[in-house]
Order: C-alpha cells, then sequence, then structure tokens
C-alpha cells in the first residue's frame, strides 16, 4: 500500500508461481489500493485461475495473460482483455486478437499454431532457450543488433539450433537489416 500512496500511475499486479495471487487477494488489493488497476496471470493452470479472476474481480481489474501467451485464445475465452508476451511477435498476436474478436476462431487459432506456439513450443524445450529464440527473431527482423544471451545461459545443442533456423526462416523468408524493420 506504501507503493499504492507514492505513485500516481496505474499498478499491474503480477501473479507468478513463485508469488501467486489469489483472486480473493486480487480484489482485496485492488479495493485498497487505488493504482492497482491490472493483474497478470502466469500460475498454471493459467486458463482456471483468469476464469476464477474475470469471475471474482473482472470489473475491478483489467485481466492479462502471460506465459509467453501460450493460452492466449483460452485466456480471451475466460474473460482476459490480452497478454503480455515477448516483444519479438505482435503483429500475430495482434492478428489472433483481431481474429477473436471478429468471431473468426478458427482464423484465430491458424495463426495462433503456426506462429505463436511454433515459438513458445521450441522455445520451451528446457532452460532458457525461449531468449535465445526471441532475441534470434528479433535480429532477423532487425529490430535489434545482436541475439546474444548473457552468461550463466543454457548452451543450445545443434540440433536445436538447426530447428530454430528452420522456423525463424519460415517465419521471416527474407532476414531485415538491422535499423531497416517497419521501412
Amino acid at each position: 500500500m506504501s507503493i499504492d500512496r507514492r505513485v500516481g500511475i496505474p499498478i499491474i499486479l503480477q501473479d507468478v508461481p513463485q508469488g501467486p495471487i489469489s483472486p480473493g487477494l486480487a480484489l482485496k488489493l485492488a479495493d485498497a489500493c487505488r493504482n492497482v488497476r491490472y493483474i497478470k496471470v502466469e500460475t498454471l493452470p493459467v486458463t482456471s485461475k483468469v476464469a476464477a479472476m474475470s469471475a471474482e474481480a473482472g470489473d475491478r481489474l483489467t485481466i492479462f495473460g502471460g506465459a509467453g501467451g501460450s493460452y492466449f485464445i483460452e485466456e480471451l475465452r475466460r474473460g482476459a482483455l490480452g497478454t503480455m508476451p515477448f516483444a519479438s511477435q505482435p503483429e500475430d498476436f495482434v492478428a489472433v486478437w483481431n481474429a477473436f474478436r471478429r468471431g473468426d476462431e478458427a482464423a484465430a487459432r491458424q495463426r495462433f499454431d503456426a506462429t505463436i506456439m511454433a515459438i513458445n513450443r521450441l522455445g520451451a524445450q528446457g532452460g532458457d532457450i525461449f531468449y535465445a529464440l526471441h532475441k534470434q527473431l528479433l535480429v532477423r527482423r532487425g529490430v535489434i543488433r545482436s541475439a546474444l544471451v548473457r552468461n550463466p545461459t543454457t548452451r543450445i545443442d545443434p540440433v536445436t539450433a538447426r530447428e530454430i533456423e528452420v522456423l525463424l526462416a519460415q517465419l521471416v523468408p527474407e532476414p531485415v537489416a538491422f535499423g531497416k524493420a517497419g521501412s
């Protein structure tokens, strides 16, 4: 509450496995703190937690999903109003959102499975390779200059490195030079 008294900006609660926030606690915090307006739900099972959060605190808190957007469509069905994924695939998330909002769940699912889940599935193979994967995608899109992930980090084996390269070539067939993204 002392943070709430000292800031004049909205506060986002983050529910994570290391610090889970129940729907009841989220509602208490939102009622006690004028700036608490959002919650990002990431504690498994995410979909049922989003549904419970929406049922209990949905009119008081804007609910977002997390977990790399892995449950984006399911979260939207249960009351989430968005997600907070990695920054490497904004156009894919916007396309899924737009298709879902216009009632075309088949198009939303097709784009989601072909792009977002393809990246998430490969990135979830172990350790922290998702950082390297998302950074490589940003490099390929010309957004950042280097995909270096500082140590300590998981070494990517040659088979996984090849799988990453093949997927990224499918998603971004023509790499963009750094600084040329969006031009």
